[in-house]
This record gives C-alpha cells, sequence and structure tokens, in this order.
C-alpha cells in the first residue's frame, strides 16, 4: 500500500537568533520534505487548515510556529481527516514553553505520535512494509524513586494495582515523557502523580541504572533508581499528603527492612539495597 505524506507548517516560523533551535530545526525538516518530494502546507495560524492533499493513507507531520493553546485542536482537525498526525516536537515555535508541555502531555496521554526532527528521515518509506520509526530499535526509559523517611528506616511504597507485578510492592515511577522531560523531572513527576507527595527534581540521588533487556515483561525498559532522603521537618508532610491515585491498589510507609524481605516489583529491590548503601 502507497503511503502519503505531507508536512504541515502551522505558521512560518522566525528566527530570533542564533539560539532558536526550532526555527532552524523546521527550516532544515522542511528542506529534508521537499527534498523526499512530501507536500509542504504552510498555514497562517488560522482555526482552518491549508490543503492536506488527497488520497490515503497519509501521515501529517506538524511543525512550525503554533500559537499558545492551539496545538490540541490542530492535531485533533488532522485526525478528524482520517490522517495520522505526527508532531514534531523539536520543530514546534512556541510562546510558552510551560503551555506547550502541558498540551503535549494530553497528547502523549491520548496515545497521538510524538517525535523529534531526526526520526522523520526513516518515516519516510515508499510502503507499509518500509515503515519504521526507527532504523534501529529503541529502548525505553522510566525513572523509579526510593523515598526514605527516618533515615533510611521507612520507605513509602505502592501496592500495584495493575500487571505487570499485580499485587505487589513497588516504588513510584513510570515512563519518561520523551523530548518533554528530564530523568529527574519524570521521577518528580511520577511521585506527585503516584503519591501526592511533592519533591523537587533537583533533591532526587541517582543511585543506579538498571538494563536487562528482560526485567519489564512489556518491553526492554531502562530504569533509573533515584533515592530522596526526606529531611527531618518534612516528614510530618509527607504523611498528612500521601494518597494513592486510582491505579494503585494501596499506599503506605513501611519498615525498609520488612519490605526487603518481601517480593518486590520489578527489580525494585536494588534501588532500595543501593540506595542505603549509598546513604551508609
Amino acid at each position: 500500500m502507497k503511503l502519503k505524506y505531507s508536512l504541515l507548517v502551522v505558521s512560518p516560523v522566525s528566527e530570533s537568533g542564533l539560539g532558536d533551535m526550532p526555527a532552524v530545526t523546521c527550516k532544515n525538516l522542511i528542506a529534508i520534505c521537499e527534498s523526499k518530494g512530501v507536500r509542504v502546507a504552510v498555514g497562517k495560524g488560522r482555526k482552518r487548515l491549508p490543503a492536506l492533499g488527497r488520497g490515503g493513507p497519509r501521515i501529517v507531520f506538524i511543525a512550525g510556529a503554533v500559537p499558545t493553546q492551539r496545538l490540541l485542536d490542530i492535531v485533533q482537525q488532522v485526525h478528524d481527516r482520517g490522517m495520522k498526525p505526527i508532531v514534531v516536537v523539536d520543530a514546534l515555535q512556541v510562546e510558552s514553553l510551560n503551555a506547550l508541555h502541558d498540551e503535549l502531555t494530553v497528547l502523549n496521554e491520548k496515545s497521538f505520535q510524538l517525535a523529534h526532527a531526526g526520526e522523520i528521515p526513516s518515516l519516510l518509506g515508499l510502503n507499509w512494509n518500509d515503515l519504521h520509526m526507527h532504523r534501529f530499535a529503541k529502548a525505553d526509559n522510566t525513572s523509579s524513586v526510593a523515598v526514605f523517611l527516618e533515615g533510611g528506616k521507612k520507605i513509602l511504597a505502592i501496592k500495584r494495582k495493575h500487571n505487570p507485578d499485580a499485587g505487589k510492592w513497588a516504588l513510584p515511577g513510570g515512563f519518561l515523557n520523551c523530548q518533554m522531560e528530564t530523568l529527574e523531572a519524570c521521577g518528580s513527576r511520577e511521585v506527585e502523580e503516584e503519591t501526592k507527595v511533592r519533591v523537587s527534581e533537583f533533591e532526587l540521588i541517582l543511585v543506579d541504572v538498571r538494563s536487562s533487556p528482560r526485567r519489564d515483561s512489556r518491553q526492554h525498559v531502562v530504569d533509573h533508581g533515584y533515592a530522596w532522603f526526606v529531611p527531618a521537618d518534612r516528614e510530618a508532610e509527607i504523611y498528612s499528603n500521601m494518597e494513592a491515585s486510582d491505579d494503585a491498589e494501596g499506599l503506605e510507609i513501611l519498615d525498609t527492612d520488612w519490605l526487603l524481605a518481601q517480593d518486590i516489583a520489578f527489580d525494585h529491590r536494588l534501588i532500595i539495597e543501593r540506595a542505603l548503601k549509598h546513604a551508609a
């Protein structure tokens, strides 16, 4: 089946200086697409999108200057036309990075595809059999956080509600939002989402990295283990704010030694052991 492609430049980018990488990336992306015979449609930032081409299946790359809080609407319009939208994150020029982050988070949760400009040449296959997101397979990345109290004697743990490892105790953590955050920011975000406990990314200490291809039954996942030893004057805050998310069966502050005697999810035991060794 013949694939068709379009590049939607929502509005032309403007270069305000040598450090304006989104503008440079967008212009390079336009040049790549034009060299491959990809239709390039440049809009003017209006609600009505320019013509993106007919026939299908069609993949539409989205880049360019995007008005604040318009990205979600644009992606949905492309999707409603029966086309596959792919947002090229590093080729978006926006007024507010915080607003963009919020919109990308929603798109990620709705399973819309996010990519970066370096991936686009690999996507320009001639048919379905040639199509691939990466020339070489990629591993996913996660951050997991051991939150210790009383100098390491107590630890915050989640009882998993869903597979893999449903019913087992685990550390708060989750998948990195690619192109949107650092691993430390991921750890901070996941702790707050899963426990309602706030910790700055700058308070997290990297204690280990585990990358066994079979450590996660879903796919190859590289996990980055962090530790946070809660200061004594903030422990009351943890007890009063902690609350399990809907995705968890339970949330408790446990004796660390007791938890280490249990069958802990994934390989989170190693994070705890290495964090305690690091603090010794």
